[in-house]
C-alpha cells in the first residue's frame, strides 16, 4: 500500500486518490492512477492540478526534466496542495535538485530492490517520500 491507498484489483483497477503526472502511456499506464498526465498533456502545466492527490512521480532521467518535476513536487507538498509524493529520481547528489530534497525522508533503491521495464538502460535511482513535515537531522528542542 502506498500512502494508505487501496491497491488496484480486478474489481477496482484504478487507485483512487493517486496521480501520475508523467505516465508512460495513458491507455496502458505502468501506474494505475486515478489521474494521469503524459508528455503531450505535460503534468508540469499549472492548469494540470495535483491538488488533493497523492503523487507517484518517476520523471524522465534527463536532469532538466527531473529538476522541473522535483521543484513542482516540493512546492505542491510545502504549499499543502498534495498530502504526499513518492519520487523516484536519479541519484545525483551534486545537483541543486538533490540538495533541495535533503530535508525529506529517503528510501534508497538498489538495482536488486526494484525492476524497471527497461532495467538494462535505467541508471541506479532512489526513492524519496515528500511529506508535509520533513524531518531534520538535528531537531531543535
Amino acid at each position: 500500500r502506498i500512502f494508505g491507498l487501496n491497491v488496484s484489483t480486478v474489481d477496482q483497477p484504478i487507485i483512487t486518490g493517486l496521480l501520475d503526472p508523467c505516465t508512460n502511456n495513458r491507455r496502458s499506464p505502468n501506474i494505475p492512477a486515478e489521474k494521469t498526465y503524459d508528455k503531450q498533456q505535460d503534468g508540469l502545466k499549472q492548469e494540470n492540478p495535483w491538488r488533493g492527490y497523492h503523487v507517484i512521480l518517476n520523471p524522465s532521467y534527463e536532469s532538466q526534466v527531473q529538476w522541473r518535476f522535483i521543484n513542482r513536487a516540493i512546492n505542491e507538498v510545502e504549499w499543502g496542495f498534495c498530502p504526499g509524493v513518492l519520487l523516484v529520481c536519479r541519484n545525483s547528489t551534486d545537483t541543486s535538485y538533490f540538495q533541495r530534497l535533503l530535508p525529506f525522508p529517503r528510501v534508497f533503491l538498489r538495482r536488486s530492490a526494484i525492476r524497471f521495464k527497461d532495467y538494462d538502460n535505467t541508471p541506479i535511482g532512489f526513492g524519496i517520500a515528500l511529506n508535509p513535515k520533513p524531518y531534520t537531522l538535528n531537531p531543535t528542542p
